[in-house]
Order: structure tokens, then C-alpha cells, then sequence
């Protein structure tokens, strides 16, 4: 997708191969894809011009580090302005502050899934800066320095949210794609729930609320017995889910050596009304070497206490994301149905 963005003199640049990720909050780019004349205003720690804000972002995979800024948003044919940004890479990697290089190898999003930015979409809204403890810096002339999080405005908010309409969810809709696909696929997002004709939610829905008290909003996940929080994230390629007695590969992929398919049981944070099975696809050995449908994932053991529903979850459904705290969630939501197109 693409997301154009605008600089504090009003000058703009279309960003295209943006990841849509449901699995964060906030837009981050890469320096190395903005135009030099581009100019951002820093965000600061309590208004000091000479203290600019840098942040680190970890995930399972290593990390990424850059200056935090305002700019201004456009997707969709909707614009809004003063939007938290991260501009990744920006500075001499060899500066990156030791706790958070420690954390792998840097992320970086042209080389492993061809991405210039990153749209994070998550139902939350945002992510508190308490997640980043640790990880939120200024620069001085003796290097980068930790300062406390509280001190600065929250870093990482979903965009959408910020919009003037059509800004309490969405909808992410892929086709079904088949084991021997070699062609590249299309979805569409669809911003906004129940306020225009093009997103209304059907009864039919599956929907579980998740946990407001999380910056990802997790749901409840039953995995052969095991207990853990769930989430479903388009921004990673495989599926992550333990508890299952299926064999592992050297590359730590499920690997039997015929198709499986299993349920796991998906429920509301707090064990409410309803809880749903959800048939997951079949797996084989070497879906790897599949041009559109990833393999099947890592296996995430039930200690770790996460089930991530990754892309190949996305395929042949229609995802809905209620906003928190939008009028239309008091909770953020995840629903899905099968996409009959």
C-alpha cells in the first residue's frame, strides 16, 4: 500500500511498499527512502529543542532505531496532521545505544520483506511509551541517553485513528490462495466500521474482544489445552502456535510429513459471552518455496504465552478491527469471516 507523507513546510512524498501491520501502532519509514529535502519536526523531551527524541523498536527478529517526529499522514484520500512518526535508520548505525543493538541484528525491512515504511494498525490505537522503558533516548555529546518515558508524548499511534472519518476500525480483505500459487495477490483495506455502505459488519462475524489493558489488545487462546494470549498480525509471515505434537524442521517450521489440520479456540479477554474454533490450514513440508503463501511458521512453544495468527491466517477471510475507545469499541475488537469474493 501507500501512504503519502508530508513534511513541516508542506512538501510531500508517496511512500509506496508499506507493510500493513495489524501486530503495531504508528508509521515508521526508512531515511534511506525519503527525499533530502524532506524536513520533520522533532518530537522533544518537555518542549527543549536540543533535546530531539530517538526510540528503539524490538521485535522477534531484532530491532530498529531512529529519531521520533510530526508529519503529516494521508492514506486513503484522508489526510491528518501532526502524526507521531519514526524515521528508521537515520544516523550512523554504529551509534545505536548498546540495550538496544543487544537485541539482535538490525530489522532491516528492504532486505527481509521488500517494505519501505511500516503502517501499524493495531486496535489499540497506541502503544504506551512503558513498553518502550528503557528504549526512549536523547542525544548528547557524549552518545545517546536513556530518559524517562513519562516525559515525552506517546510515541506510537495508529494513523487511521487520528483521521477526521471513518476512523473507529477497518477491514482486510485477502482471496484464498492455494499451496501452488506462484502469482503475486491482492488485497484491499477498507477503513472505517458500520459508517459507510462499503463496511458494515454482517452478523455473521466471528468477533472476540481483547484486553485493554495490553498495547496489542489480546485475546484468549485455547491451543490443545495451553492456555495463552493471542493475536492476529498481518505484519508477520508465518503462523506461531504450540501445543501440538507436529514434527519441527532444522529451520524450527512445522515439518510433517503429511498435511495436518487442527482447531484452536479463540475467546474474549476476560472469558466472556462466546469462544470460537478456527480451522487453520493444512501444513506441509517445504511451503517455503511457495511465491505467495508463507510457510507455516515458527513453532511458538505454549510457555512463551503467545499465539500469533500471521498472514497466512489473512488469506481467504475478510478481518475486521474494532478501534478502542472509538464509540464503536470499549474494547479493541477482532472479528473474521470467510471472504466469499
Amino acid at each position: 500500500m501507500s501512504v503519502t507523507l508530508y513534511d513541516e513546510n508542506g512538501e510531500s512524498q508517496v511512500i509506496d511498499h508499506v507493510l500493513l501491520d495489524t501486530g503495531s501502532s504508528g508509521f515508521k519509514v526508512l531515511k534511506s527512502q525519503l527525499n533530502s529535502s524532506l524536513t520533520f519536526s522533532s518530537i522533544l523531551q518537555g518542549n527543549n529543542p536540543e533535546s530531539p527524541i530517538s526510540s528503539c523498536v524490538t521485535y522477534g527478529s531484532g530491532y530498529m532505531f531512529g529519531s521520533n517526529n510530526l508529519a503529516g499522514l494521508q492514506i486513503g484520500g484522508q489526510r491528518a496532521d501532526n502524526v507521531p512518526i519514526q524515521i528508521i535508520n537515520d544516523g550512523s548505525q554504529s551509534s545505536v545505544p548498546d540495550n538496544c543493538s543487544s537485541n539482535g541484528r538490525f530489522a532491516n525491512l528492504l532486505q527481509t520483506s521488500g517494505a519501505r515504511g511500516i503502517l501499524g494498525v493495531n486496535p489499540m490505537t497506541f502503544e504506551s511509551n512503558s513498553t518502550l522503558q528503557n528504549l526512549i533516548y536523547v542525544q548528547t555529546s557524549s552518545g545517546f541517553v536513556n530518559i524517562v518515558e513519562s516525559s515525552v508524548q506517546t510515541l506510537n499511534v495508529n494513523p487511521l485513528s487520528l483521521l477526521m472519518q471513518n476512523n473507529n476500525g477497518l477491514i482486510i480483505s485477502y482471496p484464498k490462495v492455494s499451496k501452488n500459487s506462484t502469482i503475486s495477490i491482492y488485497g484491499t483495506m477498507v477503513m472505517g466500521l458500520n459508517t459507510t455502505s462499503n463496511n458494515v459488519i454482517p452478523s455473521t462475524i466471528q468477533s472476540v474482544r481483547g484486553n485493554p489493558n495490553t498495547n496489542l489488545g489480546y485475546f484468549d487462546v485455547n491451543e490443545n489445552g495451553w492456555p495463552v494470549s493471542g493475536i492476529f498480525d498481518s505484519g508477520t509471515d508465518t503462523l506461531a502456535l504450540g501445543g501440538y505434537n507436529i514434527p519441527v524442521c532444522n529451520d524450527s517450521s512445522f515439518c510433517p510429513s503429511s498435511p495436518v489440520t487442527f482447531s484452536t479456540i479463540v475467546s474474549n479477554y476476560d472469558g466472556g459471552e462466546s469462544s470460537y474454533i478456527m480451522q487453520t490450514v493444512s501444513s506441509v513440508q517445504g511451503l517455503g518455496g511457495y511465491a505467495v503463501l508463507p510457510y507455516w511458521g515458527t513453532r511458538l512453544l505454549p510457555s512463551s504465552g503467545l499465539a500469533v495468527y500471521g498472514l497466512p491466517f489473512f488469506y481467504g477471510r475478510n478481518v475486521y478491527l474494532g478501534f478502542y475507545d472509538s464509540g464503536t469499541s470499549t474494547t479493541p475488537t477482532w472479528g473474521y469471516a470467510a471472504n466469499t469474493n
